[in-house]
């Protein structure tokens, strides 16, 4: 939103850059920017604590394969979390080094 008015107000091929400058700072103050394996690291820790406290692992697992097949992916390489279905293939190992 930011950047549809930045852009109303600057003219032209700078209102374009300004608008979209616009539109990437504020997407990322409010979401801020992680990376993929800062967010690997995420899902290892609450995975470990999940456990710890008494849950299904299997629950995590549950939750990334229906991520994988309801949410429309960005490409690889704009995402800043990891696949969900490499996300789901690390709980299903984490499973299979615990029996």
């Amino acid at each position: 939103m930011l950047g549809n008015i930045v852009a109303a107000l600057v003219p032209g091929v700078g209102g374009f850059v300004a608008g979209n400058a616009a539109s990437f700072g504020t997407t990322n103050a409010m979401y801020g920017s992680f990376t993929r394996p800062q967010e690997s690291e995420a899902d290892e820790l609450g995975l470990k604590w999940m456990v710890e406290a008494g849950y299904d692992p299997q629950g995590m697992e549950r939750l990334f394969r229906v991520l994988a097949t309801n949410v429309s992916a960005l490409p690889g390489f704009l995402s800043t979390h990891p696949g969900a279905e490499d996300r789901a293939r690390k709980v299903r190992e984490f499973i299979e080094a615990r029996k």
